[in-house]
């Protein structure tokens, strides 16, 4: 079994691969870049299954697969990457964490509902809220600052 390293795509965030015409032409505005040299993991239907080759054209995934099909990007002068035997894996995607606010909900008041936190009436979101507004965390926001708040279950 193949050692997974460190190595991420961080503006891959999933592989899809896209059927494209190939011409022998290079446009200039098109950036191609190939990833070589490293364990390139793909994932189909929960099947893991290795590539030598990853080629990514202005910013999308073009191809993947066997290194003896990248004489067709030449054309397209790329920038070429060794991952130096490091891992590049499929980006990884939760389709409903809001990743954007887990910074908001680390330093604000937990005012959730049960059972993640307490706020299940006014009066329990207005204690909560009471209890967190302290000068240190006020500095944080600069604001009485809370994050989680659902009306729809409040008692």
């Amino acid at each position: 079994m193949k050692k997974i390293g460190s190595l991420f795509l961080p503006a891959v965030v999933s592989f899809s691969y896209k059927n494209e015409k190939k011409s022998n032409t290079s446009d200039e505005s098109t950036q191609v870049t190939l990833y070589y040299n490293g364990d390139i993991l793909t994932i189909v239907d929960d099947v893991p299954s290795y590539a030598e080759i990853v080629v990514v054209k202005d910013g999308d995934i073009a191809f993947v697969g066997d290194a003896s099909k990248v004489a067709v990007w030449e054309d397209f002068n790329p920038k070429k990457t060794d991952s130096k035997g490091k891992t590049l894996l499929p980006g990884f995607i939760d389709g409903h964490a809001l990743f954007a606010s887990f910074s908001a909900q680390a330093i604000g008041a937990q005012i959730l509902p049960p059972p993640d936190a307490g706020a299940k009436n006014i009066p329990a979101l207005i204690a909560i809220l009471k209890e967190w507004n302290t000068p240190k965390n006020r500095a944080l926001t600069g604001w009485v600052f809370g994050s989680g708040f659902d009306d729809s279950v409040l008692e």
